[in-house]
């Protein structure tokens, strides 16, 4: 068995904090089932706190995408939180811990650019 970077195991459980973080937000935003866009702002929620999650599950060893794939995950967590952001579904402070944390993933990611075994290449 290789050792394993210590880079790509930051980047895991900073993916897996962020996602629970996310679920965290989503619960702390729930007014009631009273208001009219809950299931709006919830679903946005859970799709960032998903993507963070299989994120998170793509650092194991020979994991299901590239480093490419990786890289486009963390893009498009970003795109997303900025739009929720745009729309005024999430609140400033999501925003800026969800981005903080996608980009420390994508530098972590980058930075292990040559440990490709670790991505399943």
């Amino acid at each position: 068995m290789q050792n394993r970077n210590q880079s790509l195991t930051v980047a895991a459980i900073i993916s897996a904090l962020a996602g629970a973080i996310t679920i965290g937000f989503m619960a702390a935003q729930f007014t009631g089932i009273d208001s009219t866009n809950v299931l709006g702002t919830c679903c946005m929620y859970l799709v960032v706190a998903v993507l963070f999650f299989a994120l998170a599950g793509g650092f194991k060893e020979n994991g299901q995408w590239n480093v490419s794939m990786m890289q486009l995950m963390c893009f498009v967590i970003i795109a997303i939180v900025a739009f929720g952001a745009i729309v005024e579904i999430f609140s400033i402070a999501f925003t800026i811990v969800a981005v903080i944390a996608a980009v420390l993933v994508l530098v972590n990611v980058l930075l292990c650019l040559r440990s490709e075994n670790w991505f399943g290449a």
